[in-house]
């Protein structure tokens, strides 16, 4: 129905529906990218230890984050392999001795959790450079609003390409995507292709 401008009432109404329409226009340029680092604690070792960076590694840990160490049942377990282990034979899950007698040469890793820290940290420095408004989402997955910056508008591709270039000079290997809300962003950043 339309609105009469000489009612008073339709005026009320007529300036909140152009207002909701400012304010969906708003909402629809916004957009978000995703850094995803996968196996980024493997990752988080092994751009410390480049040596290792093309051997057969392995990652050990307890299954589950829950886990009390001193359980009887609990045992190291393979958390994440290098694509050379996997190639070798290695699967997740397997504990140490299994994964010894599949790759004798595999380097079996602990986490290290300071590694981490400062891995995601130095992802989250890249990342308040394109935007103020970050998330650390996760373990090796940042969030950022691209809203207002010079990727938010046809410049999808080159966050993309800034963010694998500028990961790639710390030794990480990322996968990145970008959409008009975050967790969509994050899905396409998952499955994209390394």
């Amino acid at each position: 129905m339309p609105c009469r401008m000489d009612n008073p009432a339709s005026e009320s109404a007529y300036g909140a529906h152009v207002a909701q329409y400012h304010q969906s226009l708003q909402i629809g340029l916004s957009m978000f990218g995703v850094l995803v680092v996968p196996q980024f604690h493997l990752q988080a070792r092994l751009r410390h230890e480049r040596d290792l960076a093309d051997q057969p590694v392995a990652l050990l840990g307890l299954l589950g984050e829950d886990s009390k160490p001193d359980h009887p049942d609990n045992k190291h377990r393979i958390l994440e392999a290098s694509q050379t282990a996997l190639e070798r034979g290695i699967e997740l899950g397997m504990t140490p001795p299994q994964a010894q007698a599949r790759c004798p040469e595999i380097s079996l890793l602990s986490r290290s959790r300071s590694l981490e820290e400062s891995t995601q940290e130095a992802i989250l420095h890249w990342a308040e450079s394109i935007s103020p408004r970050i998330e650390s989402t996760d373990p090796g997955v940042c969030t950022i609003d691209l809203s207002g910056t010079r990727y938010s508008q046809g410049g999808e591709y080159r966050f993309g390409q800034a963010g694998l270039n500028a990961l790639e000079q710390m030794h990480l290997r990322a996968q990145a995507g970008v959409a008009a809300h975050p967790q969509l962003a994050q899905l396409a950043a998952r499955f994209a292709r390394p």
